[in-house]
């Protein structure tokens, strides 16, 4: 069996060049209104993320209910990782999610939480995937103070970093290969 032991520091780990944010646009929220988590991920120049392997999705959803994403149109490349045409996306996009409020729901502040997937690459090396949960607060009637619910979270890097392909490809260069690296092991 080929072992193969690389430097994590060699390779940037944890040195996502994606960021993302969330918000709830909409609040306060009458009873049987309808809101919107907005997940954005920011896309550095000659940088761009896989359409297949991005995702939102609300989690913890209490009372609330949540509709299906809606995802902003792809663009298709060429991409010699994968080795045929793909949907990409090359620049900022926004996700939305739509959440209802039942009708008698009572004033106050809902907690929800939304998740990001992505996996990126840029022309020189492709980024494992990796994703990002949002703590957010839908606030219904006047049950909260501050009407704009901006999300905290962290990212968590699943995987390393691959390097270009070179003529032989090997286990380490497969950007679908998993590495099974966690924020906590970036400690």
């Amino acid at each position: 069996a080929l072992v193969l032991m690389i430097p994590t520091a060699a390779w940037g780990v944890g040195q996502q060049p994606f960021t993302a944010s969330a918000t709830v646009e909409g609040v306060p929220a009458a009873a049987s209104a309808t809101v919107t988590v907005k997940v954005s991920i920011d896309i550095p120049a000659d940088h761009y993320i896989y359409r297949d392997a991005t995702s939102a999705a609300l989690l913890d959803m209490g009372s609330l209910v949540a509709g299906e994403a809606v995802y902003p149109a792809p663009v298709t490349k060429f991409d010699k990782w994968e080795k045929k045409d793909v949907e990409i996306y090359n620049a900022a996009i926004a996700i939305t999610l739509p959440v209802t409020v039942p009708a008698g729901t009572a004033d106050g502040s809902y907690p929800v939480q939304a998740e990001v997937r992505w996996r990126g690459c840029n022309p020189k090396m492709c980024f494992f995937p990796t994703s990002e949960v949002f703590d957010l607060q839908v606030v219904v009637g006047e049950g909260g103070e501050d009407a704009t619910a901006e999300a905290t979270g962290a990212a968590e890097v699943t995987e390393e970093p691959t390097e270009e392909p070179t003529e032989e490809p090997t286990e380490a260069t497969d950007p679908g290969d998993s590495a099974a690296v966690t924020s906590q092991d970036m400690d």
